[in-house]
């Protein structure tokens, strides 16, 4: 009915007039969308805040050009949450270009479906911006990888991708045949090389078992000697760290194993596209040998397990988790202190298998205790070894300083830094 009165007005009209008017419906159209983006930035700094430009030395942000854009997601339909990503190609159509999408999520708030395409950036010790920052590349939207054994005929890409990795030379040596039993695996996206990985089959799952409360996810006797798989090194792009549990799930396929494990030294942050993978606690075990009467020999029993060299931090993943991905957590979590209560808290924290907790901070005077507290002997403590088991250094940032104030209405904490007066 509406197109039957609109005829009928344009009827009596000359062309010239009705082309007046559709530009002049355009110009109004325009101007109600600029003042609806003008109204949308207004609430987002607003609600954001405004920031501070503290450039590195050297760096004149004026003679920088922008590469991203920003968009503000203010509410989604819970209906349309599963094909809310369908929005993020026709973002960047419009910003051909930009390589960045840059958006911003309190801290405290939900997140969407959406948030599965987007990176979380680390804010730095000290600030006190309001939101969690995330970026999503445009290349991450090219496609899902596809995962191939590596052959010698990769090796130019793989030297080429690895650059000055200091495991470089351990994946030319599987690439030789002097490695025997592990294997590399290439990821590509549009034929470029995007991740690699260096597996073998596990032969320590017992030795896991014993010193990580592995039990607490798998049971052991299920699984066969061949079905655990060791991650010796696994190196990804950054842009494509969110695809980085489908490239793991994928080789678990083609090897044909269901368990993946993933030592790291002691001190050692864990990269972020390993924060899929979960940080297995110890076991609080008591030196054990056998009684000095008994010949293990003439026995059923079996020979001790020996301690992994390190000690290590273990992460694991089975296709039980890999199907149940973790959520992001981006609450402010400070913890004050390095007593045995405090790293507990965290330890608990950093371990619990289907969240990661981005922004956790531990204050306390010369950050992370190296031995056990000559003034406590009871077997609750934590021991040397354990302290740098846990994994707990490689999950939070320390803060090396002394409380001196607590707001908590402004949810900020006042620190006085070691050395600093």
């Amino acid at each position: 009915e509406e197109e039957e009165e609109n005829e009928e007005e344009e009827e009596g009209k000359s062309p010239e007039q009705v082309e007046e008017e559709r530009k002049a419906k355009e110009e109004a159209d325009n101007a109600e969308r600029m003042k609806q983006i003008a109204e949308a930035e207004e609430y987002a700094v607003m609600e954001v805040g405004d920031f501070v430009e503290d450039p590195e030395p050297g760096v004149n942000l004026d003679l920088l050009e922008s590469n991203a854009f920003f968009v503000t997601l203010f509410c989604l339909d819970p209906v349309y949450d599963c094909q809310v990503d369908k929005l993020l190609q026709p973002a960047f159509d419009l910003f051909p270009d930009k390589e960045y999408l840059i958006m911003t999520v309190p801290h405290k708030a939900k997140k969407s479906s959406l948030m599965r395409h987007f990176i979380p950036v680390k804010e730095k010790l000290g600030g006190n911006f309001s939101h969690a920052l995330y970026l999503c590349h445009r290349a991450s939207l090219l496609g899902p990888m596809a995962i191939t054994p590596a052959t010698p005929d990769d090796r130019a890409e793989l030297l080429d991708f690895l650059e000055e990795d200091p495991e470089r030379d351990a994946y030319t040596d599987v690439l030789d045949g002097k490695a025997p039993g592990s294997t590399v695996y290439v990821a590509r996206v549009i034929g470029q090389v995007a991740a690699v990985a260096r597996v073998r089959r596990s032969s320590a799952p017992g030795t896991y078992s014993k010193f990580y409360e592995l039990d607490s996810f798998i049971d052991s006797g299920h699984y066969g000697g061949d079905e655990h798989l060791d991650v010796e090194n696994i190196l990804v792009n950054p842009i494509f760290t969110r695809s980085t549990p489908g490239m793991l799930k994928q080789i678990m396929c083609m090897s044909g194993t269901c368990c993946a494990y993933c030592l790291l030294h002691p001190l050692v942050p864990i990269p972020e596209y390993l924060d899929f993978l979960t940080i297995l606690r110890m076991r609080r075990l008591q030196d054990a040998r056998f009684p000095p009467d008994i010949d293990p020999a003439r026995t059923g029993l079996t020979t001790d397990l020996k301690m992994p060299p390190g000690p290590p931090a273990l992460l694991h993943t089975n296709f039980r988790l890999l199907m149940q991905p973790k959520k992001d957590v981006d609450t402010r979590i400070v913890v004050i202190g390095s007593s045995d209560a405090a790293l507990s808290l965290v330890e608990g924290l950093v371990s619990v298998p289907y969240l990661t907790f981005h922004r956790i901070t531990l204050v306390a005077p010369g950050g992370l205790p190296g031995r056990l507290p000559r003034f406590r002997h009871d077997r609750l403590n934590y021991f040397d070894k354990e302290l740098l088991w846990h994994g707990v250094a490689g999950k939070c940032g320390v803060v090396e300083g002394s409380l001196v104030g607590l707001d908590r209405q402004g949810s900020t904490v006042s620190v006085d830094l070691d050395g600093s007066g």
